[in-house]
């Protein structure tokens, strides 16, 4: 399982850490730590197997989980909220990917802190290019593409209309 926090990552590294963890995990399941605009937080979980994700399986085992865990964790009491999908077959296929010899990830996260001073000046452009805020619409709209629904065929629809929803609250 990996967590990657959305709000600190562009379009292409999350590109990049996607298609590299699906290279080494061929059913790679997505779900979200958190659906929060400003901080969402995307998790990867992973089977080395070929093996589908069992929908019916998933869906019992989130039900199990005991009630003061949910009470932390509210997004585990649903977890059609909480699955997103299952990574498509080759959908990353051709995506740059992270290794030891090249440090995609590594050197573009050393360019955030290290332009941090710059960032500062055009700080509205640089946060614009993370995966955050109105960004996350885009985002999930390239999720749409990148994966099949596991438990919720209306996945997207109801994520994007509980966008709007929490916007129009505030």
């Amino acid at each position: 399982c990996q967590w990657l926090p959305a709000y600190q990552l562009s379009k292409e590294s999350w590109q990049t850490i996607a298609a590299t963890f699906q290279k080494v995990f061929p059913q790679t399941l997505v779900i979200y730590g958190n659906r929060n605009t400003r901080f969402p937080v995307i998790g990867l979980v992973g089977r080395k197997s070929d093996a589908a994700w069992n929908a019916e399986e998933l869906q019992q085992r989130l039900e199990n989980v005991p009630a003061d865990v949910i009470k932390n964790d509210p997004l585990l009491s649903s977890a059609k909220e909480l699955v997103v999908g299952v990574f498509k077959t080759n959908q990353l296929d051709g995506q740059a990917i992270n290794t030891l010899d090249n440090l995609r990830i590594e050197i573009s996260a050393g360019n955030f802190w290290i332009l941090k001073d710059l960032r500062s000046k055009r700080r509205r452009k640089f946060d614009s290019e993370f995966l955050n805020g109105r960004n996350l619409l885009e985002f999930n709209q390239l999720l749409e593409k990148q994966t099949e629904p596991l438990l919720d065929p209306m996945y997207f629809k109801n994520f994007r209309e509980s966008l709007f929803e929490n916007e129009s609250e505030k």
